[in-house]
């Protein structure tokens, strides 16, 4: 099994007891949610300790259905 840290997240944020996983992709794809989603599960999982768990993708471009996918899957896209 490999340990969390072993991952490559680009920024994490605390603020209080909240953590926001922050993924920063240019052109980002379905990929990237899925990338986002599994290092907030395994946060949840193998850190704990936040009451709540943000996932953030920040990207320049947003493809084709990627806000809607990225909804359902309780991730929040910022483009910049």
């Amino acid at each position: 099994d490999r340990e969390l840290y072993l991952y490559k997240i680009d920024v994490v944020g605390l603020k209080g007891e909240r953590v926001d996983l922050i993924e920063i992709k240019p052109r980002a794809d379905f990929s990237a949610c899925g990338q986002i989603c599994a290092y907030r599960e395994l946060w949840k999982r193998d850190i704990g300790g936040a009451s709540e768990v943000l996932a953030l993708l920040v990207t320049d471009e947003i493809r084709h259905d990627m806000k809607y996918i990225c909804a359902g899957c309780y991730l929040i896209v910022v483009k910049v």
